[in-house]
């Protein structure tokens, strides 16, 4: 509190090493990186961070939150291409890593480095064919990207991953009708297709049916 950044780091680093509390010591390490970058040592920082993602449940929110600081050093400074170049590096040494492999492919896309950001989503989907999460960021990568058609052949794998997301076979015929190269009567056609198989997973649920009939 009173700005006295490199005492509290000493003081930190030494409760991390005392404390016998797995959760404290993870939090002590996650105060001490925070102050190594404030002290302008960045790569010191982010190495630190690293450790402690190592020792971490990679499901568990601390794995998320320490990678959300790791990616504050970069966004507060408006290092894009660092951070793009950061997720590059760690993927060199943890190839197994499909979460990276996602932030990594949303970054490249915000860089407008489309080609690269498709081939990554693919090669995390190929790691984790049944993560709906993976696939459904890939395809709004793609929407954003005005590539409907590529968007569209996603489908499928992703309803199939999921069997019974009424929202998924929704969203798919409502982005069929976006499908501009395609006759407008055909467009309709295969949306009702898509939709009619709402009706399949409830067909004794009148909200369902009226759902449809509205769509």
């Amino acid at each position: 509190e009173e700005g006295a950044n490199e005492a509290a780091l000493e003081r930190y680093q030494k409760l991390a090493s005392l404390t016998k509390d797995d959760y404290r010591r993870v939090m002590y390490e996650i105060a001490a990186a925070e102050l190594t970058i404030k002290l302008k040592k960045r790569d010191d920082g982010i190495a630190q961070f690293e450790r402690v993602l190592e020792n971490l449940n990679p499901d568990s929110w601390l794995h998320r939150d320490v990678r959300r600081r790791i990616e504050n050093v970069f966004v507060r400074s408006a290092d894009q291409d660092g951070l793009v170049a950061y997720y590059e590096r760690w993927l060199t040494a943890h190839p197994d890593d499909v979460e990276a492999m996602t932030r990594l492919a949303r970054y490249l896309s915000e860089s407008a480095r489309v080609p690269e950001a498709a081939q990554w989503m693919e090669k995390a989907l190929t790691l984790a064919p049944s993560r709906s999460d993976f696939r459904r960021a890939f395809i709004s990568q793609l929407v954003e990207n005005q590539k409907i058609t590529e968007a569209l052949e996603q489908y499928p794998k992703l309803v199939k991953s999921a069997p019974g997301n009424s929202d998924y076979l929704r969203d798919w015929g409502k982005l069929v009708l976006r499908e501009r190269n395609k006759p407008e009567a055909e467009r309709q056609a295969e949306a009702i297709r898509i939709w009619a198989q709402i009706i399949e997973i409830r067909p004794d649920d009148a909200l369902t049916v009226s759902q449809v009939a509205d769509l």
